[in-house]
């Protein structure tokens, strides 16, 4: 059951203010109408639907607005139901709605992209950001076991910390003992 064919027929695009902090952009494809169209290019039998659909770009609160209409050309094979779903529940099959829906968000979200970019909006959806990379540091870990029940003591840093092994082994890194620098950096000033 596949998509043959998609186009769009019209296109509004609204830009009313600048986008504000914590602005939130909500996309929701809209299927409007299905109806069986005669394609003899298609073979003996010569129909396919097409689902008119809108897709619309909300930039909220009140900042844009896009819309862009189109119809999709769908074939479907064996039995013919949609149709038939169509007129009774103004629904299509599930296999058919998930391909359609997708095809929609895929296509109306790259018009989206243009067409923010033309009105000088963020994108609608996230775009990947190339960042330099950041040297890596190197961390020396230094560990000790400790086996169960016994109690530790740390002298390192001026102040004393008694740690109970709960488990069959505690493991302290290099990690803890920075955290206990930080601390006594603090109770020291």
């Amino acid at each position: 059951m596949p998509v043959i064919g998609m186009q769009i027929t019209k296109i509004e695009a609204n830009r009313k203010n600048n986008p504000t902090p914590g602005f939130k952009v909500e996309s929701t494809p809209t299927i409007i109408a299905v109806e069986e169209k005669d394609l003899p290019a298609i073979g003996k039998e010569g129909k396919a639907l097409a689902i008119s659909y809108n897709f619309s770009v909300e930039y909220k609160p009140d900042i844009a607005s896009m819309k862009i209409f189109g119809e999709i050309l769908f074939l479907e094979e064996g039995e013919r139901k949609a149709m038939k779903l169509w007129t009774k529940s103004k629904t299509l099959p599930e296999e058919i709605m998930i391909e359609v829906y997708n095809t929609i968000f895929r296509k109306g979200l790259l018009k989206a992209l243009v067409l923010s970019d033309d009105m000088q909006l963020p994108p609608p959806l996230q775009v990947p950001i190339v960042t330099p990379k950041k040297p890596a540091r190197k961390i020396l870990l230094r560990t000790q076991k400790v086996p169960m029940g016994k109690k530790i003591r740390l002298k390192k840093h001026q102040r004393l910390l008694t740690l109970q092994a709960t488990q069959k082994s505690l493991v302290l890194s290099t990690r803890i003992l920075r955290v206990l620098k930080h601390l006594r950096t603090k109770t020291s000033k």
